[in-house]
């Protein structure tokens, strides 16, 4: 038995020595320290398997490695890769934002279209001490951009990450966020000031230099109508002229004002303009009441033809919602805003079509053509007062602030 037991250990030994002799491809000879892996690994590992990985990382991690090389740049840009990244984070759907004063402090309520549900959101970051009570005023590719005292917090919830830019202004009437996807990546601030003369100048923050930029306005045509955002649309910055109804742009490239000569639609009561947002390739719509005497008796929606000169009719609203939405805003379309929705997938673009002062939003889905109403939020209260504000929220973990 003793001897057998020696043979034993002893061929345990010569089994620990063969094994240190071999060199694996992937791993360093036996050291003291750990083994470390190689980095030629990456390049053997499946698909899935580098998909699978990568999933675990924060997502502050992933906006890093992205910009290493491209093979992991259009990894983490995959159709796959986001479907993973999805399932382990819901919050990557998209959603329609609702703000309102009576809901708790930085408090939000989302709807998701898709599923036809609502969800609570709290801001999932540390404010920082030098803002005071935020007010969210726009939205664009997944950044928020809140009003505070004396400055703007533009925050990406997604990564957890917010920026506080000092505002040039002490008050403005029109702010507009844009953030695309294009490079390079960054952000835009649009302010619209107007003074007492009946002038306007325009303000605009690049967050790629952090710097202000101050140009002439278009007249004050915003007097009347302050709850309007400007539309960006394929490097330029939209409005409405009221009486008569006319389409003036704000050129971001040149820096310069130019008004198409498209006509608008006849018989209009009140224009809103909304724009799919896809730069190079989006597409202007317009929204607006036609009656007569300044009474909207339908309303429409209407996108800008290829050549830019015609406005092609594309659905009326129907007569009992119109009748509805009508009643709602008391023929007060100042109180009346849209915006766009682009959504995860083309068939869930669509329009909002708002009221301050009413808790419900009409929607109209471009795919299909139909108008539908979102149910009330159950988190507002019973009697809540006027201070409705929508806003489209898709979640982009690459969108920098």
């Amino acid at each position: 038995m003793g001897a057998f037991r020696a043979w034993n250990q002893r061929l345990r030994e010569s089994g620990k020595k063969m094994m240190t002799s071999v060199r694996s491809p992937f791993f360093s000879p036996a050291r003291t320290s750990p083994p470390e892996m190689e980095p030629r690994i990456w390049s053997y590992l499946p698909q899935h398997l580098l998909e699978l990985i990568l999933a675990q990382l924060p997502l502050r991690t992933l906006i890093g490695i992205r910009s290493t090389c491209k093979h992991f740049n259009s990894l983490l840009s995959s159709p796959s890769f986001l479907s993973l990244l999805k399932s382990r984070a819901p919050f990557l759907s998209s959603y329609l934002l609702l703000s309102h004063p009576q809901f708790p402090l930085r408090s939000y309520s989302l709807y998701e279209p898709i599923l036809g549900r609502w969800r609570k959101l709290e801001l999932p970051f540390p404010v920082p001490v030098t803002c005071g009570l935020l007010n969210l005023i726009s939205s664009s590719n997944g950044l928020l951009c809140f009003s505070t005292s004396g400055s703007f917090l533009v925050a990406n919830l997604l990564t957890r990450s917010c920026k506080v830019i000092e505002s040039p202004l002490y008050s403005f009437t029109s702010a507009t966020l844009i953030s695309t996807n294009s490079y390079p990546s960054g952000f835009k601030l649009c302010l619209i000031s107007e003074s007492s003369n009946l002038s306007s100048s325009v303000f605009v923050y690049d967050s790629r230099d952090e710097t202000w930029r101050k140009f002439e306005g278009y007249g004050s045509f915003l007097r009347h109508n302050s709850h309007q955002q400007g539309v960006f649309s394929n490097g330029c910055l939209y409005f409405v002229l009221r009486e008569p109804f006319s389409v003036v742009g704000f050129d971001l490239r040149t820096w310069k004002w130019e008004r198409p000569i498209t006509e608008l639609p006849p018989d209009l009561t009140f224009v809103r303009l909304v724009s799919s947002g896809e730069e190079g390739t989006g597409k202007l719509y317009l929204i607006g009441g036609v009656g007569t005497d300044g009474i909207s008796r339908s309303l429409s929606v209407w996108e800008l033809g290829g050549d830019g000169r015609e406005w092609i009719l594309l659905e009326a609203l129907p007569g009992l919602m119109c009748k509805k939405f009508v009643s709602v805003c008391y023929h007060n379309y100042d109180h009346v805003y849209c915006f766009w929705h682009e959504g995860r997938l083309s068939q869930e673009s669509l329009i909002g079509l708002c009221c301050y002062t009413w808790p419900e939003v009409l929607v109209y889905k471009v795919a299909r053509r139909t108008w539908h109403w979102v149910p009330r939020c159950p988190s507002l209260p019973e009697k809540s007062s006027c201070g409705f504000r929508w806003f489209s929220f898709v979640p982009n973990l690459y969108a920098s602030v």
